[in-house]
């Protein structure tokens, strides 16, 4: 007797896995923008993503390879999103993104991985060599000396602002000027980038 089911083929599975498993990063990275590593449980991310909370550890190994993976991608969803422009432009619209779009900003919601897991004992060497990878970037595109701690205050500046104007503000928090706060950003990044301001 003829099975009126179809085989899935092997291409549609791989598919169905690749999906699979970036359902499960995508969540995982929402969660942990809310609660830092400890708190997130694999039944929540299971439940977040909507598939079993086993298939991270079919995909993954266990919860802290997968937050290495979402470590791993950290950046890079604001990243993709800027033109091809200058490193310096490049960072000024990321500044601009993150004081304008608030929440909304890629860049908000993986400094809020960052501040709430940074200080946590099972990822905080996580947070480090992947916040090493990334000081590395910059310094690279940096001319000139003290490329290192150049590269510190740059990201200071990014995750300060991301902090500061996005989560640290409530209902009764005075008003500011973000406009006044892009230019002067702008400015401090001219200097960083050793580049002048009005060029």
């Amino acid at each position: 007797m003829v099975s009126d089911r179809k085989k899935v083929s092997a291409p549609q599975q791989k598919r169905n896995a690749a999906e699979t498993r970036n359902r499960l990063l995508q969540a995982a990275r929402r969660l942990f923008a809310t609660a830092n590593y400890v708190s997130v449980g694999i039944r929540e991310i299971g439940a977040e993503a909507g598939v079993n909370p086993a298939l991270i550890s079919r995909y993954f190994g266990s919860k802290r390879n997968l937050f290495l993976e979402v470590a791993s991608i950290l950046n890079d969803e604001g990243n993709a999103a800027l033109p091809d422009v200058s490193p310096l432009e490049r960072t000024n619209l990321a500044m601009s993104g993150i004081l304008s779009e608030g929440a909304q900003s890629a860049w908000v919601t993986d400094f809020r991985i960052t501040a709430l897991s940074a200080l946590d004992p099972h990822v905080s060497d996580v947070m480090a060599d992947t916040y090493d990878k990334v000081r590395e970037q910059i310094m690279a595109i940096l001319p000139g000396e003290h490329t290192a701690t150049r590269a510190d205050l740059i990201l200071a500046q990014l995750m300060g602002a991301a902090l500061v104007v996005n989560l640290l503000r409530g209902e009764n928090s005075p008003k500011i000027d973000l406009e006044f706060m892009k230019q002067f950003y702008a400015r401090q990044m001219a200097e960083l980038f050793g580049e002048s301001p009005n060029n």
